[in-house]
């Protein structure tokens, strides 16, 4: 199972998901997905950066009870990263804040999720959810 980090709240909204979905159909591996969009040659020389991002990730996945492989993904964009990064048909899950009216940046993360194929799980983070799990 895959998880695409987006903002704190939505990260840990979409490893309980995560986590819930992954007892419920027997998989223990659960990979987090970070992209990061580089704009050149120097934004992606930086692996003491690098470091820092995946600790804070695998720290707030700790909390979440999850045991998780971090991935981090310097890409060129999205689409791109989830183009390499995510196997064939997986189940993604995507947290983040859901809106009716305009998609968020992590609604419009899952409709490209979605567009290449992937089957998406979306997550509510909303402080009552996060705060019970």
């Amino acid at each position: 199972m895959q998880v695409i980090a987006t903002n704190d709240a939505g990260t840990r909204a979409a490893l309980l998901e995560a986590r819930r979905l992954a007892r419920r159909l027997d998989r223990a591996n659960v990979v987090l997905l970070v992209p990061r969009i580089a704009s050149s040659i120097a934004s992606v020389e930086a692996p003491d950066v690098d470091t820092a991002v995946v600790g804070r990730y695998q720290r707030i996945a700790s909390l979440c009870g999850v045991d998780v492989i971090v991935r981090l993904c310097v890409c060129g964009t999205l689409r791109e990263a989830f183009q390499w990064m995510l196997p064939r048909g997986c189940v993604v899950v995507v947290g983040g804040q859901r809106r009716w009216w305009w998609p968020t940046r992590e609604q419009r993360i899952a409709d490209l999720v979605k567009k290449t194929g992937h089957v998406i799980v979306f997550a509510e983070a909303s402080e009552l959810h996060t705060a019970s799990q």
